[in-house]
């Protein structure tokens, strides 16, 4: 079996996305043609002999968790052998990538709208996030999925009986759980990103102006050789016209990719003032005034910052996505009346929101 799956992978690299993409297209239409003659294609094995199409008592994987189609894409595919395994089996365990329990809403979010639907069968009776020493050897965050086709019962969460999800909500652990119902009524810091869609007139425009820096009216923080740097570059075919005035005067916090807990490895986010920008690989925030700037870096460095952080860790390379759990402290400005910048932050935030010991200890922790 070992073989086998290495010739398939072997095979896989010497296609384009194209040729997969298309051989995807026929195996479909080959079971849908399969289906019509009473035959469930290549997922069940001597249908002809079963009544029942759950073949399969129990189905326990670890299957593959994404495919390289493109040098900047690898789409993932693991929920399509949970789907494989929910259609031939009476129960499931799987260990996958986290990334599923807590996919934000977006257009193009395939996980978040498989999410949906997994909870909408409410099969799911155990969810496992305490995994850290699963695969000690590779840094990939994991899951352990427990499913059982005849439950339909609250849900099991790191030990823990919680009532089921909403359909659009993430899969929290226990206490992020609460922690997220009690901040929750400030908004999020998500809807507060900026990245280039919003201000650059494309993506291609701000790589050219990137090759011919030298001379300009604005500074832009970007990439050059793998190492981030700032350089002069001119607006004028890099900015949209609505836009300019809001990167010319205000001041913003810019990031790349959002790893707060890897914070004392590299500089993850970066001050940018008025007539500063970034490139394409970061998104901001934007405020009025250094001072704001200023608090807000004090915010980032508090220990709740971090865990509402944590809790959407799996959407750390989407910006909003990334913050869309932090509560969003609204006023950044001395005369903020909740609180006080010049004094220890987590204390207040903890009163602020009314967060227990038992909570406070979970974020400290």
């Amino acid at each position: 079996m070992q073989g086998l799956f290495e010739e398939f992978i072997a095979e896989l690299k010497t296609k384009d996305a194209a040729q997969i993409k298309k051989e995807l297209k026929e195996m479909e239409e080959e079971d849908k043609a399969a289906e019509k003659d009473g035959v469930d294609g290549d997922r069940v094995a001597d249908s002809a002999t079963l009544d029942d199409e759950k073949i399969f008592d129990y189905v326990i994987s670890n299957p593959p968790y994404q495919i390289k189609v493109a040098d900047n894409q690898s789409p993932p595919i693991y929920h399509k052998f949970i789907d494989a395994a929910i259609d031939t089996g009476h129960n499931q365990v799987f260990i996958v990538k986290d990334n599923w329990a807590k996919a934000y809403n977006d257009s193009n979010n395939k996980l978040h709208k498989w999410r949906t639907d997994l909870l909408a069968s409410h099969n799911v009776k155990q969810v496992d996030f305490h995994n850290e020493d699963l695969f000690p050897s590779v840094s990939v965050s994991t899951t352990v999925i427990v499913a059982d086709q005849d439950y339909h019962k609250d849900l099991v969460i790191d030990g823990v009986s919680v009532p089921y999800p909403g359909l659009d909500d993430p899969v929290f652990k226990p206490y992020e759980s609460i922690v997220r119902s009690k901040t929750r009524g400030c908004g999020s810091m998500g809807d507060r990103v900026i990245n280039y869609r919003h201000y650059a007139t494309n993506r291609q425009a701000l790589r050219d102006a990137k090759a011919s820096s030298g001379s300009g009216d604005m500074k832009m923080l970007c990439f050059v050789d793998k190492e981030r740097t700032t350089i002069t570059v001119s607006s004028e075919s890099i900015v949209k016209p609505e836009c300019k005035t809001l990167l010319e005067s205000k001041y913003k916090v810019a990031f790349a990719d959002i790893r707060p807990w890897q914070q004392n490895e590299k500089q993850w986010y970066y001050t940018l003032g008025a007539k500063e920008m970034p490139g394409e690989g970061f998104s901001m925030i934007v405020f009025d005034s250094a001072e704001e700037v200023d608090n807000y870096i004090k915010y980032i460095n508090t220990k709740l910052w971090l865990y509402c952080c944590k809790m959407s860790k799996t959407s750390q390379t989407s910006r909003n996505g990334g913050l869309q759990f932090i509560p969003d402290l609204g006023d950044y400005t001395s005369n903020n009346p909740d609180i006080n910048w010049d004094n220890p932050l987590d204390p207040q935030l903890y009163n602020l929101f009314g967060l227990t010991e038992e909570e406070i200890a979970a974020i400290e922790g």
